[in-house]
């Protein structure tokens, strides 16, 4: 059997255990006559993912359906091998962001089928009124070869002739503790050029620096995702890396199996929180909006 066959085979047999209480990796490893290092080691080259992880996310994802068939939160946290309810709850929220009493109450949400692995997590989904942001704007050499995937973060290739129109002292003092966002946008006061925006929301009666460009961003409901923690002091184009394959995630992956198609009328962007790490952190997350619509 070749690891390719033995890699469908496990996830396979993953899928159709995932309630039994032996299903661990040690038992894996035994049952597909393999060393336990080295099917550890075949399965993460394979699947991108330790296979202890994988199966803790997909009893999660399954847990997350069943909060959806009138099963209750004890029920749920026994049959998907959780000691305690409590245990469930707090390893539930960390991995949606949300209680599973809170999640229950929204909509059905999407999820992968086994074998499709993200590095990035969903979070939560979000209704967001129409704002306004004001910021820089970065101006590729091409934008007609600009990709919104693979030109993600692209405020890492900027230099300091992109932010001569204002100060950074201006800047920060108009920022302050914002979250950033990051979008691709077309210019609709000019020839429609594709141009990269990073700045932060401008409140209604605000004053705006001379020199920043102000946007509008339209109301939609989000899917929204957090890339995996990286370097971002030392590695910042790493870290453009980690939210490029989170965009490659969402399009590639999580909309294959999801019930929720892209909403053409909203605007996908990146968002950078100083709560999700600053410049210097060395496990700096970023958050992407998806507007998302059902089928």
């Amino acid at each position: 059997m070749s690891y390719r066959e033995l890699m469908d085979s496990c996830i396979e047999y993953i899928e159709s255990h995932l309630t039994d209480e032996d299903l661990t990796p040690q038992f894996l490893a035994s049952y597909f006559g393999y060393s336990f290092y080295h099917f550890c080691h075949v399965f993460k080259i394979c699947q991108n993912i330790p296979v202890g992880e994988y199966i803790r996310k997909r009893r999660m994802e399954k847990a997350s359906q069943a909060l959806h068939q009138n099963q209750s939160v004890t029920e749920i946290a026994y049959e998907y091998g959780f000691e305690t309810p409590s245990g469930f709850h707090k390893a539930f929220k960390k991995e949606f962001g949300v209680t599973p009493k809170e999640y229950a109450k929204q909509g059905a949400l999407p999820h992968l089928k086994g074998g499709k692995n993200m590095s990035c997590k969903f979070v939560k989904f979000v209704e967001k009124d129409a704002f306004s942001a004001a910021g820089y704007t970065l101006h590729p050499e091409d934008d007609s070869r600009v990709d919104i995937k693979e030109d993600a973060a692209y405020w890492v290739n900027s230099t300091k002739e992109d932010y001569a129109k204002v100060s950074a002292e201006d800047y920060a003092a108009f920022a302050g503790d914002k979250d950033q966002i990051g979008v691709w946008l077309h210019d609709i006061g000019t020839m429609g050029d594709f141009f990269y925006f990073l700045g932060v929301e401008a409140k209604e009666g605000e004053t705006v620096p001379e020199g920043l460009k102000v946007v509008d961003i339209p109301k939609a409901c989000y899917a929204v995702f957090s890339t995996p923690p990286h370097d971002l002091g030392k590695d910042p184009k790493g870290f453009s890396e980690v939210i490029k394959q989170t965009w490659r995630d969402i399009f590639l992956t999580w909309f294959e199996t999801a019930d929720y198609v892209y909403d053409q009328n909203g605007c996908a962007f990146e968002c950078y929180s100083s709560e999700n790490g600053d410049c210097d952190s060395p496990d700096a997350t970023a958050e992407i909006y998806i507007p998302v619509k059902k089928k």
